[in-house]
């Protein structure tokens, strides 16, 4: 119905405590405050558990809170997984047939997709892993360049990608500072007073949007290593 449906709606072990407040769009800007372990390296974290296990509905159920939902802005894989299923719930479609249906055809993406599964005829892992050539994540960013529209068709709400793309400036980091850097699942920044927003991939993969250039970039490549300067 809107983005501030709860998340219980679709999903009943978040009938219980704090879980139960959760929202929609608390998951959109990374405040939901479910525990979880977010790390790319430690191989006891919840996302080596999420990645290399066969059970992330499970993992998902069993969450809890350890901060008020809507408050803190801190970047937890999880909340896109539970995106994931809210789609699956309100569609009846699995995650690959909704994107399929959705967006996939209507941009005329140039080759087949593929999404990591958490085993055989298992969930697609939300969070992570859709496999794509750079020639169709350059679509997807193009999409959203032109405010949702393809060809002169609304794919994307075009109000949606504009909340999406501005942060939720009402939550704040761990820190205590204002977050200006996170909006609805799109990271925003500035470059020589333009702004522009970005996805971000775990290994430095980049889709960038900078509208006063009418540009989209795309970058595979893995994360680079500290600018060395040469010593004179």
């Amino acid at each position: 119905k809107s983005v501030d449906q709860l998340v219980s709606d679709f999903l009943p072990s978040f009938k219980i405590g704090d879980k139960s407040k959760i929202t929609i769009k608390n998951l959109l800007t990374m405040s939901s405050g479910l525990s979880w372990s977010e790390s790319g390296g430690n191989p006891y974290s919840d996302n080596a558990r999420a990645y290399y296990g066969e059970d992330l509905l499970g993992q998902v159920n069993n969450l809890k809170c350890e901060e008020k939902p809507g408050k803190i802005f801190k970047y937890k894989s999880v909340n896109t997984q539970i995106l994931g299923y809210i789609i699956e719930k309100a569609t009846g479609l699995t995650l690959s047939k909704y994107l399929e249906k959705a967006i996939w055809f209507k941009i005329n993406a140039e080759h087949q997709a593929i999404w990591n599964l958490d085993k055989f005829n298992g969930d697609e892992k939300a969070y992570c892993c859709l496999y794509l050539v750079p020639r169709d994540y350059a679509k997807i960013g193009q999409l959203v360049l032109n405010k949702g529209k393809w060809n002169g068709q609304q794919v994307i709400s075009e109000n949606y990608l504009k909340k999406a793309i501005q942060p939720a400036s009402y939550l704040t980091e761990k820190d205590g500072k204002q977050n200006i850097r996170y909006g609805w699942h799109w990271w925003t920044a500035s470059y020589n007073n333009d702004e522009v927003y970005y996805a971000r991939g775990i290994n430095g993969q980049y889709i960038i949007i900078w509208p006063e250039k009418e540009t989209v970039i795309i970058r595979t490549g893995k994360r680079r290593k500290k600018v060395r300067k040469a010593t004179l």
